[in-house]
């Protein structure tokens, strides 16, 4: 019944957000994708509905531990992330039939996205992290973000992390540029990328013409308060770190990243975040305005 709700509610989010916009045709696409779950990869920090028909005692919410796995009753630990819900929906009823109960009936549904962020930033209404569920389209983000801003023609810079620079052969960084005029005016589907998680999508307008203010400086990741930063003359890594919380238990801190500039003349810096918090002055970069400072999660 939990589950049955919750695929409603889905459906009637999308339909008012169809007559708001005025475009069935993009909106039955996104109905779609929507229902489509299965897609969806459970990883760590996600919480999962579980029911089985008739055992209260094995009915719950069960949160995906950082080493991708959840604890449940009767068979311990089973192996989450990574999966469907389907695929784990099988596995309990196989285990639960093999030793314990007769023709068990179980449904696994997601009922809080926490493992797969993304981070908006620049001209919308409401910046900050959001998390990706099983419509990882832009569109779906950035109406969550409150829309973008009035200011002319809009487009999208979405910032894509790869490989480390370290590593030979590897792609740092990847810049994918989105026309959201097309998308948001015309429901132009060509336009409406699959997130990833990690992605920094920056929104700009025409009247903007950036980032968005210039005097910012952003930091995203495994940070307690990701988001923009005031920028001054003394501005560091330490600073931003410090503004921003610290960094979470399962940040990977020496393997941050300052990226600076766009296109071809785009620097990518290495930094080791956890030695600078440490007293090592040496490695505390200065920092210039439209910064983005990467600290990475490490799970597993």
């Amino acid at each position: 019944m939990l589950y049955f709700r919750q695929i409603m509610n889905r459906k009637i989010i999308i339909l008012a957000l169809a007559m708001v916009f005025g475009s069935a045709g993009l909106f039955a696409d996104r109905a779609h994708a929507a229902d489509a779950g299965e897609s969806y990869r459970i990883g760590p920090q996600d919480r999962l509905q579980i029911t089985v028909w008739r055992e209260a005692d094995l009915t719950g919410e069960f949160e995906v531990s950082s080493q991708g796995v959840l604890q449940f009753p009767l068979l311990g630990q089973i192996k989450a992330a990574g999966r469907t819900t389907q695929s784990l929906d099988d596995e309990i009823t196989r285990k639960l039939a093999e030793s314990y109960l007769v023709d068990p009936i179980v449904t696994v549904s997601v009922a809080s996205y926490r493992s797969q962020k993304v981070y908006v930033f620049g001209s919308v209404k409401r910046p900050g992290l959001f998390f990706l569920d099983e419509d990882p389209s832009i569109l779906k983000v950035l109406l969550e973000a409150g829309g973008p801003e009035a200011g002319g023609t809009l487009t999208g810079d979405v910032v894509r992390l790869g490989d480390s620079p370290e590593r030979e052969g590897g792609t740092p960084v990847e810049i994918r540029r989105v026309d959201l005029s097309a998308l948001f005016t015309r429901g132009d589907l060509s336009q409406n990328l699959r997130l990833r998680s990690g992605d920094i999508v920056f929104v700009r307008t025409a009247r903007d013409g950036g980032r968005g203010t210039a005097n910012v400086v952003y930091i995203t990741g495994a940070i307690q308060r990701p988001g923009a930063y005031e920028w001054n003359e003394d501005t560091t890594v330490l600073n931003v770190v410090l503004q921003a919380g610290g960094t979470t238990e399962y940040a990977s801190a020496n393997r941050s990243r300052v990226i600076r500039g766009q296109g071809p003349e785009r620097e990518i810096f290495m930094v080791r975040v956890a030695d600078i918090l440490k007293g090592d002055k040496d490695k505390n970069l200065k920092l210039l305005p439209g910064d983005l400072i990467t600290v990475p999660e490490s799970f597993f």
